[in-house]
């Protein structure tokens, strides 16, 4: 019998990141250190949501534009819809 067997997961690779604590366990430090991640989470999210937001913005602006030209008179400009 091999000793991977044997032993549980954690005994042989131990846990990546931090280890789990309890209720009573939790330090100022960590709720600090996790509002922070969270943090850095949000602004990932944020980043790019911004990134799509000014890409369909200027979609929109060149939308507008054909639109403005195709309505001037003696335009050969057609909008297929």
């Amino acid at each position: 019998m091999a000793e991977g067997d044997l032993l549980a997961p954690e005994e042989i690779l131990e846990p990546r990141g931090e280890p789990l604590k309890g209720a009573t366990e939790v330090t100022s430090t960590d709720r600090r250190r996790h509002r922070k991640k969270l943090m850095r989470i949000r602004a990932a999210k944020r980043k790019v949501r911004d990134a799509i937001a000014i890409k369909t913005k200027d979609q929109r602006i060149a939308m507008a534009k054909i639109v403005k030209m195709a309505h001037k008179p003696g335009s050969k400009v057609k909008i297929a819809r």
